[in-house]
């Protein structure tokens, strides 16, 4: 099988650009292995995240369908618990839950 080339073009007036420019040029190997395995890194890692990001959803979800699950009295008690500073007023599992999501504890 022949090999494939790819052309990169790199502005020197951006800033990320200018960046890579730098790397490539003092990166002690080859321009082509040093794309290669910066391709292949963030594709290892973009893959991971992914996973990771499943797995944390199944959690999640888990979690919402076990507490809408629960009788108001049982999430009652558990909303006296929901609150990690001593002080401020506790909320709602799912508030909790909600406020956990999207990264606002």
């Amino acid at each position: 099988m022949k090999g494939k080339q790819v052309k990169v073009i790199l502005n020197p007036d951006r800033e990320e650009d200018r960046r890579i420019m730098d790397y490539l040029l003092y990166a002690g190997r080859s321009n082509s292995k040093a794309i290669k395995d910066a391709v292949l890194f963030y594709l290892d890692n973009s893959a991971s995240r992914n996973e990771d990001e499943l797995l944390l959803q199944r959690v999640r979800d888990a979690v919402r369908e076990e507490l809408r699950g629960l009788n108001p009295v049982a999430v009652s008690e558990i909303s006296k618990n929901c609150s990690l500073v001593p002080d401020e007023e506790p909320v709602s599992p799912l508030d909790f839950l909600d406020e956990l999501e999207n990264g606002q504890l």
